[in-house]
């Protein structure tokens, strides 16, 4: 998935300048600052945290305008945080700069919150940072303290909802996963993927859901209201979702040991205190048919240890799975798949090579055939691959190696729905984009040149248009500035659409792809900075870039 690429912002540039500074030579003569002889041997953990996240939020503030789009309309709302306390906006676009406003009067927000909820409220410090607007665009919810809220914009007026039922689906009046992407994705999903104790995991047409419980799979159909086990062979440190929820597992969250090799999991951990059932990481087909999961089997990997010594009253002994170079055993990757309809999950045997990853699982189709990557343990080789779930019949749609050095695959985007894919590979010495067919087979090259591709940003399956980021083109610019780019499906008409001496960030969106273009593709929505220049979030005409007017 698309990493966010923050701006670069005045917190960083006092960083780096402090590093410099400790960097220069001791000076000589009288005038000669103390050597680091004299300096204590230690570490000054005062001073650092003087310029941590934390420490600066409250001068630094909002550094760029993350995109909310309004259903498939250019139209868009955002929140933005400075001196002056937190405010929503709404932002209608033209050709010629359009219009600005507050979103809401916060002071009527402030007040009529406080009415229903008997709590004490400011108007520049609302105790909520996230909105969903309903799919009419007349009135959008937010919660508060587990309770729902609905402000009505015609009216100016809040009404509470109460607390929402719990096992459902998401609301039918609500807009969902409208955020960037565009057509050509690679992937299924369900709903609730940002909410870490949403442990429903909904098939797309919202009449089933799975979650894991004491490491195995449940199913529940919504209309009957059924529960099922589907599988039953779950155990800790070969589950399907659910985390342990003990305290050496809180312990190491809170201090952030091991946290890649948890990530890796893509599990969400639970309520501990009131509910078991965890998120599962399924992937659901279009057509709601099927689900695939991919299962890490750590029972053999070593436990590595850490000392919290910082635990009162004592020191606390910590341990998580985590392999060493050269160990013999590592996590097993397996891939499962289940069929509505069918008793059980069943596992599908795709391995090539030992110690074998897989990633990226997607149905670019329907739910009878998945697509996923594996690579081998040295990550020296790729196969990206196709299963007939019925069968079990695997065709090897195309094959990238390297020698000495790590491959890393970007997620999979398709052109249009059962039409060419993308794949991005450095075969050439630079990080470009391929086009094949959707069979696989290599038609010719998206991008050229001596530089590097970095993300899809939006496909448009109609016209075949591809937006992507890149760093390392333009001349005379740092190489890892970020820049946004237009480029036709047949490789032609390469186009930069945010030009200047700045890194230009990539938001993400809800769904996790980047949400700076418009849905229609008319608008971009571009923040950019640099280590000597404050952020800046403007709107360009989204066929020359142009800047249209500047927004924060």
């Amino acid at each position: 998935m698309p990493h966010l690429v923050r701006p670069l912002g005045r917190w960083t540039a006092a960083v780096l300048l402090a590093g410099s500074a400790a960097a220069l030579p001791a000076q000589t003569g009288p005038q000669a600052a103390p050597t680091n002889a004299n300096r204590p041997n230690k570490a000054n953990w005062e001073l650092a945290n003087r310029f941590s996240g934390n420490a600066l939020r409250a001068i630094t503030y909002t550094f760029g305008v993350q995109p909310r789009f309004l259903g498939q309309t250019d139209s868009l709302y955002y929140s933005w945080r400075d001196r002056n306390g937190t405010r929503f906006m709404l932002y209608v676009p033209s050709p010629t700069g359009g219009t600005k406003r507050p979103l809401f009067d916060p002071n009527k927000m402030a007040e009529q919150l406080t009415m229903l909820s008997r709590k004490p409220y400011d108007a520049t410090n609302l105790p909520f940072q996230t909105i969903t607007f309903l799919k009419n665009h007349k009135a959008f919810r937010f919660t508060v303290d587990t309770v729902r809220y609905e402000w009505t914009l015609a009216t100016e007026t809040l009404k509470s909802l109460g607390r929402p039922p719990r096992g459902g689906p998401p609301p039918a009046d609500e807009e969902r996963d409208t955020q960037g992407g565009g057509g050509g994705g690679g992937g299924g999903g369900g709903f609730g993927g940002g909410n870490s104790r949403e442990f429903r995991n909904f098939s797309p047409d919202s009449t089933v859901f799975v979650f894991a419980r004491d490491h195995n799979l449940f199913l529940v159909d919504t209309l009957k209201k059924d529960t099922v086990k589907i599988s039953t062979d779950g155990v800790e440190d070969y589950s399907f979702g659910a985390r342990d929820t003990t305290e050496n597992r809180r312990q190491l969250n809170a201090l952030g040991g091991g946290g890649g090799q948890q990530q890796e999991d893509g599990e969400n951990e639970g309520d501990a205190g009131t509910d078991m059932r965890v998120r599962a990481n399924v992937v659901w087909s279009p057509d709601s048919r099927s689900f695939a999961v991919v299962r890490r089997d750590q029972r053999k990997v070593k436990d590595l240890f850490l000392v919290n010594v910082l635990a009162n009253p004592r020191p606390v002994l910590l341990h998580y799975k985590y392999t060493m170079p050269g160990e013999e055993n590592v996590t097993q990757n397996e891939l499962w798949v289940y069929r509505r309809g069918e008793p059980a999950i069943k596992q599908v045997s795709v391995r090539r090579w030992k110690d074998q990853s897989l990633q990226d699982v997607h149905w670019p189709l329907n739910g009878d055939k998945v697509r996923l990557v594996r690579r081998d343990r040295p990550q020296r080789a790729i196969d990206f691959i196709e299963v007939d779930v019925p069968s079990g019949a695997i065709r090897t749609l195309l094959t990238d190696a390297i020698e000495g050095a790590a491959l890393e695959p970007k997620p999979i985007r398709y052109l249009r729905k059962g039409g060419d894919f993308l794949w991005w590979s450095q075969k050439t010495g630079w990080g470009m984009y391929y086009v094949y067919g959707f069979d696989g087979g290599e038609k010719r090259p998206l991008t050229t040149g001596q530089w590097n591709t970095h993300t899809i940003v939006k496909i448009d399956s109609t016209t075949q248009q591809v937006w992507f980021a890149g760093h390392g083109r333009e001349p005379g610019e740092q190489p890892y500035q970020m820049h946004l780019y237009r480029v036709n499906g047949d490789g032609t008409g390469l186009t930069l659409l945010d030009p200047g001496n700045a890194h230009h960030a990539l938001t993400l969106g809800e769904n996790g792809t980047p949400s700076i273009v418009s849905p229609t593709k008319r608008y971009i929505y571009d923040t950019y900075s640099r280590i000597d220049l404050a952020p800046k979030s403007v709107v360009r005409d989204g066929a020359t870039g142009r800047v249209l007017t500047t927004l924060e």
